[in-house]
């Protein structure tokens, strides 16, 4: 159902094969890697709480405009929007992230792009 592949966003991304519906908690993320320390493929779950997802969670991009949610309470990624089949699966890292995540410019390409990803990055 899900594939890794490159992506127009940034390197490697995920996409799924089959359409999905708005609502569906369509994967399951595992819970036996928790890190306690952030890392730059790892989601923020929680308080001083990441977890590493080498299958799919950690190729997933950032959008602006975001498809999927990560719903932390039960671990889950949800659909925001219906997904086309094909279609690459994003998430917004500022939902996730907060002040304790990764700061970086945002190449998601959406309309709705806020250029950004965390606090404002300036040289």
């Amino acid at each position: 159902m899900l594939t890794k592949r490159k992506s127009p966003i940034q390197g490697y991304g995920i996409f799924t094969d089959s359409p999905i519906k708005k609502g569906e908690a369509f994967y399951k993320i595992p819970s036996d890697k928790i890190l306690s320390q952030n890392h730059h493929q790892a989601a923020r779950i929680g308080a001083q709480q990441w977890v590493w997802d080498e299958q799919v969670l950690n190729f997933v991009n950032h959008s602006c405009e975001p498809n999927v949610f990560i719903n932390v309470a039960n671990l889950t990624l949800v659909a925001l929007k219906n997904i086309r089949a094909g279609e690459e699966i994003t998430c917004n890292y500022d939902f996730s992230e907060g002040e304790q995540g990764f700061h970086f410019i945002c190449q998601c390409g959406s309309k709705f792009c806020e250029q950004q990803v965390g606090e404002v990055v300036r040289n």
